[in-house]
């Protein structure tokens, strides 16, 4: 599958890695385990890094986000998507985070999105970092 789903923090933190060419079939097999990660989470916010660098042809649309149900989750935290430089998917997304009501930011670097998240959420620890 062209996304992987890994705990950064385990229980604060989640890295949702787009890898090449994703499908809409893609999206809603990936929401079950998402799902699964935030409910097993810690009672803190969980924040997600969608780390786009990787990725090829993305058919988002504002459906995919209407059928996931990972974004109404109750334990929200942030949601920050590194390196997405398609102006199409950035109103898709953008409108659809503020549609569910996401706290979402868009940046250009996974070390960018990292800041973003330990100026957010100062309980993070100072010494998280992604690996790329």
């Amino acid at each position: 599958m062209p996304i992987k789903l890994s705990w950064l923090l385990k229980g604060r933190v989640i890295i949702h890695d787009v890898m090449g060419d994703i499908t809409m079939e893609d999206f809603v097999t990936i929401d079950l385990p998402l799902n699964k990660m935030l409910g097993d989470a810690d009672p803190a916010p969980v924040h997600v890094i969608v780390l786009t660098e990787r990725a090829g042809k993305v058919p988002m649309t504002i459906t995919a986000f209407t059928q996931a149900r990972w974004v109404r989750h109750p334990n929200p935290g942030w949601t920050v998507v590194s390196g997405l430089k398609n102006p199409m998917l950035r109103t898709i997304v953008g409108t659809a985070s503020r549609a569910f009501r996401m706290k979402q930011r868009f940046v250009e670097t996974p070390t960018e999105a990292m800041n973003c998240l330990k100026t957010i959420d100062t309980s993070l620890p100072t010494g998280l970092s992604i690996k790329t």
